[in-house]
């Protein structure tokens, strides 16, 4: 691993987000007032209740401590012009490792929880690609896709990185992993996703009957359950219960793409969210996401849930950062009897 300029410490600002409820009835998305930054925010991740992530446009990283009730804002220092820099992922394999991955083919690596956050070394590409994902397989252990079918490995905290070959030129934007050795990869591929069983090494093209869409944005596992979903054009939801093996087209509430997923199968709750601020959500442990909720406004591009499913988060345009209020609303009071 190598620091980019010098090993640069990620300041944060002193003005924190403000959490200010949109709502009262205590049922919906709650919108978090953003003075720090309106630059789109591209990805979120919590690693628990309380500590999360959120990275965009503009060099931006936000960092909440709280649950999402207050955001601190920070930038990685890695671009001498911070309007270059495009994050599109963040991925903590605990409270104090990360990654975040963006344009330029630009790594960050944090061992400290993001006090400190410092640019990784990649093989050199021509041109260098944009990294749209990344996963942590174990401590120190990661994948990232990309542009081009970029797929790039490390298993020692990032200081080598092997170039794995993925068979396709396409974009990748989104890779999943079940296990150490069992993942999946999809974007630009129509109605095709990669699946690995030796850990990256090797992939092979699995066909998804019934896809129409050209690009899919996200993977999810429950990866307990072998449980897994997939979203992206046009609406499209993809759902497996048998580990990937086969995947199956489910209802969704819009024609909009759909941008990311969260399903919890304990409480049976499960969103997608996308393009214009429209939010679908299942109740049947995301069997289909045939209910639209709302509409929240900008366009969101990433759901995240914290353990068991609180809180859940999403982020998108102009800094727009919602939260879930999961109280449900007293039941209307029952008509009057008698006379």
């Amino acid at each position: 691993m190598c620091t980019f300029w010098a090993s640069r410490f990620l300041v944060w600002a002193a003005v924190a987000i403000l959490y200010l409820p949109a709502k009262t009835a205590g049922w919906g998305w709650d919108t978090i007032a953003s003075p720090v930054t309106t630059a789109n925010l591209l990805d979120v991740k919590l690693v628990n209740e309380t500590h999360g992530w959120a990275v965009g446009n503009e060099d931006t990283i936000l960092r909440t401590v709280d649950g999402g009730q207050t955001w601190n804002a920070g930038r990685s220092g890695t671009f001498l012009n911070s309007q270059l820099a495009i994050w599109h992922a963040v991925e903590f394999e605990s409270l104090i490792a990360g990654w975040i991955v963006g344009n330029l083919g630009q790594v960050l690596q944090t061992s400290d929880g993001g006090l400190r956050w410092e640019a990784v070394t990649i093989p050199a590409f021509d041109p260098r690609p944009t990294l749209y994902d990344v996963e942590s397989l174990s401590i120190g252990t990661a994948i990232v896709v990309g542009s081009s079918g970029t797929i790039i490995k490390t298993a020692d905290g990032g200081a080598t990185w092997q170039v794995l070959n993925s068979r396709v030129q396409g974009p990748l934007y989104t890779v999943a992993f079940l296990s150490g050795n069992t993942g999946w990869a999809a974007g630009g591929l129509g109605d095709k996703i990669l699946h690995t069983i030796d850990g990256g090494a090797s992939w092979a093209l699995q066909t998804a009957a019934g896809v129409s869409w050209t690009n899919t944005y996200q993977l999810f596992f429950e990866r307990s359950r072998g449980i897994g979903w997939a979203v992206g054009d046009s609406g499209g939801v993809l759902r497996t219960s048998n580990g990937g093996v086969t995947w199956d087209v489910r209802p969704s509430c819009t024609t909009r793409t759909l941008r990311s997923i969260v399903v919890d199968i304990e409480s049976r709750f499960g969103f997608t969210v996308a393009d214009r601020g429209v939010v679908c959500w299942s109740t049947d442990a995301g069997m289909k996401f045939s209910t639209k909720i709302e509409e929240v406004g900008y366009s969101l591009q990433s759901v995240a849930a914290g353990d068991t499913f609180e809180p859940v988060i999403s982020v998108g345009e102009r800094g727009t950062i919602v939260k879930w209020t999961s109280t449900p609303p007293p039941p209307p009071p029952s008509p009057p009897t008698g006379p």
